[in-house]
Parts: C-alpha cells; sequence; structure tokens
C-alpha cells in the first residue's frame, strides 16, 4: 500500500491518436489508484479503450477506490479492438463514480466481443454510474460482465431500435440498481 498510486489529477486535456503502434493503449488507464480524478478531458481516435479504471477480475478487496470520471467528451474510441468502451472498469472500486461525461462513435470492431459506451467489466461493483450521455454506440450504450452492486442512475441512454439500453453478460441484473435512466430510440432523439 506504499507504493500505492493515490490523489491523481488527470484534467484538461486533449488525448487522442494513441496507440498507434500498440493498440492495446488505453488514453487514460488507472488501475489499483485511490483517488484519481480524470475530468473535463477530450479522449478521442483511440484504437482501443478511452479510460479504464481498475485492475482485479473479481470483488477480492483492493485499494482501488473512490476514484472519479468525470465530465469527459469520450469519442471515435475503440477503433481497431474490441471488448473495451469509452470507459472500462473492472474490480470493487467502492465510492468510485463516473459521472457527466459524453460518450458518442463507437463502433462494431472485427473482434469476438462487442464494445460499448461503458464496458462495466469483471467484478466492477459499488460503482456509481450517473447523468452519462451516451449515444451513436453500434451496441449497448452499458455492457455488465460479472459486476454486481453497482447504482446506474439518471443516464440518458440513446439505443438504435432493437438494441438494449443494457446487456448482461454472467450478471444478475438483480445485483444492479436503476433509477432515472432515459433510453431514447436513436431516430427521434
Amino acid at each position: 500500500v506504499d507504493q500505492l498510486a493515490k490523489n491523481n489529477l488527470v484534467a484538461n486535456n486533449r488525448i487522442h491518436h494513441c496507440g498507434q503502434l500498440y493498440h492495446g493503449c488505453v488514453g487514460v488507464w488507472a488501475g489499483i489508484t485511490d483517488g484519481t480524478t480524470v475530468a473535463h478531458n477530450e479522449i478521442h481516435d483511440l484504437p482501443y479503450t478511452g479510460v479504464s479504471v481498475g485492475w482485479m477480475w473479481n470483488t477480492t478487496p483492493t485499494p482501488c477506490r473512490a476514484n472519479i470520471v468525470e465530465h469527459n467528451h469520450i469519442h471515435h474510441v475503440m477503433q481497431t479492438l474490441s471488448d473495451g468502451g469509452g470507459i472500462y472498469t473492472l474490480g470493487r472500486q467502492p465510492g468510485s463514480v463516473l459521472r457527466g461525461n459524453l460518450i458518442h462513435d463507437v463502433p462494431i470492431n472485427a473482434g469476438r466481443a462487442e464494445s460499448n459506451g461503458m464496458f462495466i467489466d469483471e467484478g466492477s461493483s459499488e460503482i456509481l454510474i450517473e447523468q452519462n450521455t451516451i449515444y451513436n454506440i453500434a451496441r449497448s450504450p452499458i455492457r455488465f460482465h460479472k459486476a454486481e452492486r453497482d447504482l446506474v442512475r439518471k443516464n440518458v441512454l440513446v439505443t438504435a431500435a432493437g438494441t438494449p439500453a443494457f446487456r448482461y453478460n454472467a450478471t444478475d441484473e438483480k445485483t444492479m440498481t436503476f433509477d432515472g435512466n432515459v433510453t431514447p430510440d436513436a431516430g427521434m432523439w
């Protein structure tokens, strides 16, 4: 814990065209960190994920907590790889918040797994996801995989006809809390 990354701030940047040689690069990666804030950045034109937080594939407690990803404009990510999103999370993260982000233009990729506006992946729990706007996503705006105990409220999740706003892979929907999310059809929005 002495070497834990704490209280870092990544704010007011334009992060783009990363990962030209190594496509698995992420615009902002915050692994096992406490109190990191990623705010007011424009993150775009990436082969993989825009912002990634966490680095444990289950709900085992780690020092990862109280991280905030807010008011970022994330677009044209996942241009090469699949199985990620504008924002990607892993592991238990008590007190972490994904708030007020604008995420759009995430295409279908060549890989087997889909890409999403937010991919709340294995073990992602105790995260507040609120007031985000996600649109023009080839698949579901938010996908959960082995996630639990997250609060998802007051998001605007624009979907194409026949595409659900939320997708669940090995996630019990009943362990999640949903409140006041709006899911307009893309044709009407």
